[in-house]
């Protein structure tokens, strides 16, 4: 079966076709053994270059049509764009084919131990483990993965460009609406990419995650709108958490209904 790309399908204007893991495969396949994070920012997988940010191709763009949760993070870290390409190159290196290659990824388990505790107990506090008929949602770790697909608002690595330095981790500046190339991953591929698991109730990370949503046009009422980003840094969490608890807790309960 052929590859099916998201970012195929939500291309056009500033989002190029060719930027899917099919068209990088032979590129992925030659990068050297032992890649470390500091080497990620790699000329043949510069994508674009602008005053404030860097755009690198990051083999990332699979989504399980059959997923029940899509999990949506802003755009992939360094550290997630080192192990997918890690991980896919050495696969495609073995004789892999994309998709399998792709979905040797395994990128919730790159979540940070206090993340994922975080993102668990909030998950299990909007009634998302009794909607998937689990005790808690620290299955969707181990024993049931396959009811959860991740992908991301911008599917490639952004690093704000930093003079002298390693480029920073995009974390939501500048805006999603003010950027002509990160608005369009927002309006056409993440809304090309929810299209393709139709049934799966979304869970953007934090709040640029949503607003991507909210660009993409994704229907409300698959979307829990509110769900803070669950990494530790995020000191705001537990009291943006309280405040819309109950909204989101409904959200869940009307789309598994």
């Amino acid at each position: 079966m052929p590859h099916r790309c998201f970012i195929t399908e939500g291309c056009g204007g500033l989002i190029d076709g060719r930027w899917c893991t099919e068209h990088y495969a032979e590129t992925l396949s030659r990068l050297p053994p032992g890649l470390t994070g500091k080497e990620v920012e790699r000329p043949e997988l510069l994508l674009h270059r602008d005053r404030k940010i860097d755009l690198y191709f990051a083999p990332l763009d699979r989504v399980d049509p059959g997923a029940t949760v899509l999990l949506v993070s802003l755009t992939p870290t360094r550290t997630e764009l080192h192990l997918a390409l890690t991980v896919v190159a050495e696969r495609l290196r073995a004789g892999a084919g994309i998709d399998e290659s792709l979905a040797a990824v395994d990128t919730l388990a790159g979540y940070a131990t206090a993340t994922r505790a975080n993102l668990i107990s909030m998950a299990d506090g909007i009634g998302l483990h009794s909607a998937l008929g689990m005790r808690s949602c620290a299955s969707l770790f181990h024993e049931r993965p396959e009811l959860v697909s991740v992908t991301y608002a911008i599917a490639h690595a952004v690093f704000v460009r930093t003079p002298g330095r390693p480029g920073r981790n995009y974390s939501g500046a500048p805006p999603l609406p003010g950027h002509p190339l990160l608005s369009a991953f927002a309006t056409q591929v993440l809304a090309a990419n929810a299209a393709m698991a139709p049934e799966a109730l979304v869970l953007p990370l934090g709040k640029a995650a949503t607003l991507a949503t909210r660009m993409a046009g994704l229907d409300p009422r698959r979307v829990v709108d509110g769900f803070p980003h669950p990494s530790g840094a995020n000191g705001h969490r537990l009291a943006d958490f309280r405040s819309r608890q109950a909204e989101m807790r409904a959200t869940v309960a009307g789309w598994f209904t």
